[in-house]
């Protein structure tokens, strides 16, 4: 029997992804040189599987949070037409602005020569 260790870089903090073990061989009563060597090749490609695997699932997680902020950004940014009307006609009102404050379009103010501070 033949047991070998997955490990990925960078390191998983357990060190081990998975575990590979080779039993009972076909057709003979002990493994070779080369079939320990290919199960560790093959182990390596499973460890870069898994890896892969791991990594695009954070991604797919990343990414599906940032989509959630960001709808729930728009969602709350977003103000209902009467609630903006009902605000305009409260500022209207309740504040001593000038008629034109929503236009704008303000009077032009002149500062007289006294009033100026070198």
């Amino acid at each position: 029997m033949i047991t070998i260790t997955m490990n990925i870089s960078p390191p998983h903090p357990s060190g081990v992804i998975g575990i590979a073990q080779l039993c009972n061989k076909a057709g003979g009563k002990y493994f070779t040189r080369h079939d320990e060597e290919a199960a560790l090749s093959f182990s390596v490609y499973c460890g870069i599987s898994i890896s892969n695997s791991l990594l695009f699932k954070k991604v797919q997680d990343a990414q599906y949070r940032s989509k959630l902020a960001s709808d729930l950004m728009i969602y709350h940014m977003q103000v209902p037409q009467t609630d903006l009307d009902n605000a305009l006609k409260e500022i209207k009102l309740n504040c001593d602005t000038p008629p034109c404050f929503d236009s704008l379009l303000f009077p032009t103010y002149v500062v007289d020569e006294e009033s100026k501070t070198v």
